[in-house]
């Protein structure tokens, strides 16, 4: 199952979102990938992660975003992270085994396809590419294979929301 929905969030929450961001930006929150097991880290160079789980108001706001989509209600728990990926990072293929359904939601208003970081997924034999898209919303099952390719040396950072369902 993997879901595109364009124009996901409200301009305001994104804007409210990456206020929360510039605020934090020096706050030891901050988290990194430098840790993730080896099969999801390999050789992409070191991801910023920052936890918006405390932020009840705005996880509220994004959840009611994902009700005509998901159902909720099977759900225990419901993880909202902010990612910057810097140049030459990437996420090899693999399953979400800590999530039922995870999802990214794309923050950069431009982004070139040459820039690389594309979503991808396995469609019947093949692979399906997905260019980032500002406020493109991509929500995937925890048992397709996914990833994203590796993004170029002279790449903008690539911002997005992780929002894993568990």
């Amino acid at each position: 199952m993997i879901k595109r929905i364009n124009n996901f969030l409200s301009e305001d929450i994104i804007i409210q979102i990456q206020n929360i961001i510039k605020e934090n930006i020096d706050s030891p929150n901050w988290k990194t990938s430098m840790f993730w097991q080896e099969p999801i880290k390999k050789s992409s160079s070191v991801v910023s992660i920052f936890d918006l789980g405390n932020y009840i108001s705005i996880k509220e706001i994004i959840l009611k975003h994902y009700e005509p989509h998901v159902d909720l209600k099977i759900f225990k728990d419901f993880y909202l992270l902010y990612y910057i990926w810097p140049p030459l990072s990437y996420i090899p293929f693999h399953f979400d085994e800590y999530s039922k359904i995870a999802s990214t939601i794309y923050l950069n208003k431009n982004w070139d396809k040459d820039h690389g970081g594309l979503f991808m997924c396995k469609k019947d034999n093949d692979y399906l590419a997905i260019t980032p898209k500002y406020n493109h919303c991509i929500i995937n099952s925890s048992d397709e294979i996914h990833g994203t390719t590796l993004t170029t040396t002279d790449s903008p950072k690539r911002e997005t929301l992780q929002i894993f369902f568990s």
